[in-house]
């Protein structure tokens, strides 16, 4: 996430994806280029499940809205556009493999 911010009091964080970037595009009748600018967007809440040495073991993340060409765009499994997947196919879980250290973990059992 490029911006997540903590909801007091409790275990979810709320997340934005930003992106911005110039797409060429040709006009078929002037034969010419022209940049467009996109700018996709990504919002929602995440939530961590299992923490190790404060380092998320599994994540949550929860989509609740997002920009127009992120909607049009297609799931590489079905080629389903991601705006008419449901609510729970577009829940992403990301398994944090990193936090699991065997010697980090001992560290903290060990009084």
């Amino acid at each position: 996430s490029n911006i997540l911010v903590d909801l007091p009091k409790l275990p979810l964080s709320f997340f934005i994806d930003l992106g911005y970037y110039d797409e060429p595009t040709l006009n078929a009748s002037t034969n010419t280029w022209k940049n467009e600018h996109i700018l996709s967007y990504n919002i929602g809440l995440k939530y961590a499940f299992i923490k190790i040495n404060n380092q998320p073991l599994l994540e949550i993340f929860i989509p609740l809205t997002f920009s127009e060409n992120i909607a049009n765009s297609r799931d590489f499994i079905n080629q389903t556009p991601v705006n008419e997947l449901s609510f729970l196919q577009r829940i992403n879980f990301i398994f944090n493999l990193n936090s699991i250290n065997p010697l980090l973990i001992k560290k903290e059992l060990n009084p």
